[in-house]
Protein backbone atom coordinates (compact mmCIF):
# COMPACT_ATOMS: atom_id res chain seq x y z
CA UNK A 1 0.00 0.00 0.00
CA UNK A 2 2.80 2.40 0.84
CA UNK A 3 4.34 1.85 -2.60
CA UNK A 4 1.00 2.67 -4.28
CA UNK A 5 0.78 5.95 -2.39
CA UNK A 6 4.25 6.95 -3.57
CA UNK A 7 3.24 6.42 -7.19
CA UNK A 8 -0.06 8.21 -6.80
CA UNK A 9 -0.61 11.00 -9.36
CA UNK A 10 -1.63 13.27 -6.49
CA UNK A 11 1.71 12.79 -4.75
CA UNK A 12 3.52 16.15 -5.14
CA UNK A 13 6.87 14.40 -5.54
CA UNK A 14 5.63 12.86 -8.79
CA UNK A 15 4.65 16.17 -10.38
CA UNK A 16 8.04 16.81 -11.98
CA UNK A 17 8.08 13.26 -13.26
CA UNK A 18 4.58 13.58 -14.79
CA UNK A 19 5.47 16.88 -16.48
CA UNK A 20 8.64 15.32 -17.84
CA UNK A 21 6.72 12.32 -19.19
CA UNK A 22 4.14 14.54 -20.90
CA UNK A 23 6.86 16.70 -22.45
CA UNK A 24 8.69 13.58 -23.59
CA UNK A 25 5.52 12.22 -25.19
CA UNK A 26 4.91 15.54 -26.92
CA UNK A 27 8.48 15.55 -28.24
CA UNK A 28 8.08 11.99 -29.50
CA UNK A 29 4.83 12.85 -31.28
CA UNK A 30 6.36 15.95 -32.83
CA UNK A 31 9.26 13.82 -34.10
CA UNK A 32 6.79 11.47 -35.76
CA UNK A 33 5.09 14.33 -37.56
CA UNK A 34 8.51 15.91 -38.32
CA UNK A 35 7.00 19.27 -39.12
CA UNK A 36 9.08 22.38 -39.60
CA UNK A 37 7.80 25.68 -38.31
CA UNK A 38 8.42 29.01 -39.89
CA UNK A 39 7.90 31.10 -36.75
CA UNK A 40 11.37 30.46 -35.35
CA UNK A 41 14.73 29.66 -36.79
CA UNK A 42 16.18 26.65 -35.10
CA UNK A 43 18.65 27.93 -32.54
CA UNK A 44 20.91 24.88 -32.39
CA UNK A 45 21.59 24.71 -36.13
CA UNK A 46 22.12 28.44 -36.33
CA UNK A 47 24.61 28.30 -33.43
CA UNK A 48 26.49 25.33 -34.93
CA UNK A 49 26.80 27.12 -38.27
CA UNK A 50 28.05 30.33 -36.63
CA UNK A 51 30.65 28.46 -34.56
CA UNK A 52 31.76 26.37 -37.53
CA UNK A 53 32.15 29.41 -39.79
CA UNK A 54 33.96 31.40 -37.06
CA UNK A 55 36.58 28.65 -36.89
CA UNK A 56 36.83 28.35 -40.65
CA UNK A 57 35.65 24.74 -40.67
CA UNK A 58 33.86 23.23 -43.64
CA UNK A 59 30.66 21.24 -43.24
CA UNK A 60 32.42 18.13 -44.43
CA UNK A 61 35.03 18.48 -41.66
CA UNK A 62 32.40 18.72 -38.94
CA UNK A 63 30.32 15.97 -40.55
CA UNK A 64 33.35 13.67 -40.62
CA UNK A 65 33.90 14.29 -36.90
CA UNK A 66 30.26 13.28 -36.21
CA UNK A 67 30.42 10.31 -38.61
CA UNK A 68 27.59 11.70 -40.76
CA UNK A 69 27.50 13.05 -44.30
CA UNK A 70 27.67 16.73 -45.25
CA UNK A 71 24.06 16.97 -46.49
CA UNK A 72 22.83 15.76 -43.09
CA UNK A 73 24.87 18.44 -41.31
CA UNK A 74 23.50 21.00 -43.76
CA UNK A 75 19.97 19.89 -42.90
CA UNK A 76 20.74 20.22 -39.19
CA UNK A 77 22.12 23.73 -39.65
CA UNK A 78 19.01 24.76 -41.63
CA UNK A 79 16.66 23.20 -39.08
CA UNK A 80 15.33 20.57 -41.46
CA UNK A 81 16.72 17.79 -39.30
CA UNK A 82 17.42 17.35 -35.60
CA UNK A 83 20.85 16.67 -34.15
CA UNK A 84 21.27 13.74 -31.81
CA UNK A 85 21.93 14.48 -28.16
CA UNK A 86 25.00 12.25 -28.24
CA UNK A 87 26.70 14.57 -30.75
CA UNK A 88 26.80 17.53 -28.35
CA UNK A 89 30.03 16.56 -26.51
CA UNK A 90 31.78 15.92 -29.83
CA UNK A 91 30.61 19.24 -31.25
CA UNK A 92 31.58 21.12 -28.09
CA UNK A 93 35.09 19.72 -28.24
CA UNK A 94 35.51 20.31 -31.98
CA UNK A 95 34.04 23.83 -31.93
CA UNK A 96 35.78 24.72 -28.65
CA UNK A 97 32.63 25.77 -26.84
CA UNK A 98 31.03 24.89 -23.52
CA UNK A 99 28.98 21.70 -23.76
CA UNK A 100 26.23 23.20 -21.57
CA UNK A 101 25.80 26.09 -24.00
CA UNK A 102 25.21 23.72 -26.91
CA UNK A 103 22.90 21.59 -24.79
CA UNK A 104 20.88 24.71 -23.93
CA UNK A 105 20.35 25.50 -27.62
CA UNK A 106 19.53 21.87 -28.39
CA UNK A 107 16.95 21.69 -25.60
CA UNK A 108 15.48 25.07 -26.55
CA UNK A 109 14.70 23.70 -30.01
CA UNK A 110 13.11 20.59 -28.50
CA UNK A 111 10.91 22.61 -26.16
CA UNK A 112 9.93 24.95 -28.99
CA UNK A 113 8.88 21.98 -31.13
CA UNK A 114 6.57 20.84 -28.35
CA UNK A 115 4.88 24.14 -27.54
CA UNK A 116 4.88 25.78 -30.98
CA UNK A 117 1.42 26.91 -32.10
CA UNK A 118 -0.09 26.15 -28.68
CA UNK A 119 -2.31 28.87 -27.21
CA UNK A 120 -1.01 28.20 -23.71
CA UNK A 121 2.68 27.88 -24.61
CA UNK A 122 3.88 30.71 -22.38
CA UNK A 123 1.88 29.53 -19.40
CA UNK A 124 3.08 25.97 -19.95
CA UNK A 125 6.71 27.06 -19.97
CA UNK A 126 6.14 29.13 -16.83
CA UNK A 127 4.56 26.12 -15.12
CA UNK A 128 7.47 23.86 -16.03
CA UNK A 129 10.00 26.47 -14.95
CA UNK A 130 8.24 26.86 -11.63
CA UNK A 131 8.06 23.10 -11.13
CA UNK A 132 11.80 22.69 -11.60
CA UNK A 133 12.55 25.43 -9.10
CA UNK A 134 12.99 28.58 -11.19
CA UNK A 135 11.53 31.57 -9.37
CA UNK A 136 11.00 34.25 -12.01
CA UNK A 137 10.26 33.51 -15.64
Amino acid sequence: MRHCQQLSPTNPKNRKYRIFIWLYIAIFVSKLTSRKTSSMEYLFGKKIRALREAQGLLQRQVAYHLDIDSPMLSNIERGDRRAKREWIPKLAKLLQVNEEELLTYWLADRVFDVVDNEKVAKETIKTVAKSIGLKAV
